[in-house]
């Protein structure tokens, strides 16, 4: 395989996955709430899980009564140290009521959150949730569309060709 053939297939497979991202952050980011399965009840169990190098904080829910673990964006765990968790914890386990909307997302194996709410409190907002993917969604759509482009116009593809030493200048 050529270094040419090795280029064009790592820009197909990073145009599909653009594309991909495109499409589901896109999906999640048109969720209307009326669209969405809701859940009430107590907390059963609640964690917190750090992901990836930026450490982005994951909160992992279960609810009494919804047979699904439900999960959710908080931030970066800079700005979501384990002080905060706690007291998010406490305050969910204590919660007479936690009433959650969310999506059972097959192609991504997992159940959002898109809102949150704890005896009246609004811990996830549905707004910012879909905000969130609607930005997530464009920037995914405006990365392939420049490496689409980029593969087309070969940028990445060749070097430019050294000029010869010695070659004649014209007249």
């Amino acid at each position: 395989m050529t270094n040419d053939q090795r280029r064009r297939w790592v820009l197909i497979m990073l145009l599909l996955i653009l594309g991909y991202a495109t499409v589901l952050l896109g999906y999640r980011g048109r969720r209307t709430p009326d669209e969405l399965q809701q859940a009430m009840g107590r907390v059963e169990q609640v964690s917190f899980e750090p992901q990836g190098r930026s450490r982005k904080v994951i909160l992992q829910l279960r609810l009494e009564g919804v047979p699904y673990v439900l999960s959710g964006y908080l931030g970066p765990e800079s700005s979501f140290p384990p002080s905060r968790q706690a007291s998010l914890a406490q305050q969910l386990r204590t919660a007479a009521r936690v009433f959650a909307r969310f999506d059972v997302d097959p192609a991504a194996s997992e159940v959002v959150i898109y809102q949150l709410t704890a005896d009246g409190q609004e811990l996830i907002q549905l707004r910012h949730s879909t905000l969130q993917n609607q930005i997530g969604s464009l920037v995914s759509f405006v990365l392939l569309v420049i490496f689409a482009y980029a593969g087309r116009k070969q940028l990445f593809a060749r070097p430019m060709p050294k000029p010869l030493r010695h070659a004649r200048r014209p007249r």
